[in-house]
């Protein structure tokens, strides 16, 4: 409808089931692991049942490995190799520019502990520390290993999608439901 207007989160991962169903393909849940169609909501048909989004990177790029999930309108960013936590309340700071993570430790707990499930059931991969790590290595020759101080394994992908009914495996999963006890 024009000037339709869906206040929903969505992620890059949804554009492809989203394609598939455009195009009248059946869903390839194993390649689309994270991804939901959004054809219902751009139908204005129905609503995403999904109320958290996770993100995973285990590899250095811009930042250092990290994960982080968006629940409601909070977000968490946990750090691996420094252990550093970032907290931002998006709905009043889409910039993520005020990190509460030291004056909320509360919500942070309940939302690292929430990211921490949702790693552990889908088998996500973490960093290793690399033993051939050399910091003052010139990062423009082969072979990169060396020049990164965790292991580059991103080709071996253990996700597993989980297709058992019966699994939760974090997508409903809600701050309160891990608020600390």
């Amino acid at each position: 409808q024009p000037g339709l207007l869906v206040s929903t989160r969505a992620i890059s991962t949804d554009l492809f089931p989203t394609f598939l169903s455009m195009a009248g393909l059946a869903q390839m849940p194993e390649q689309h692991l994270d991804g939901s169609d959004l054809v219902p909501l751009l139908q204005n048909s129905a609503q995403l049942t999904r109320r958290s989004l996770y993100f995973h990177y285990p590899h250095h790029q811009v930042l250092e490995p990290h994960s982080a999930v968006i629940s409601e309108d909070w977000k968490l960013i946990q750090f691996h190799e420094s252990a550093r936590t970032e907290l931002y309340d998006l709905g009043n700071d889409i910039g993520e520019r005020v990190n509460l993570s030291e004056s909320m430790p509360d919500t942070a707990q309940a939302l690292r502990r929430m990211l921490e499930q949702h790693l552990n059931v889908i088998g996500a991969q973490l960093p290793v520390i690399n033993p051939d790590y050399d910091p003052a290595a010139e990062k423009e020759k082969p072979p990169f290993a060396k020049y990164d101080p965790c292991e580059k394994t991103q080709d071996q992908d253990p996700r597993r999608y989980v297709t058992d009914s019966d699994i939760d495996y974090g997508s409903e999963w809600t701050v309160e439901t891990f608020q600390p006890r």
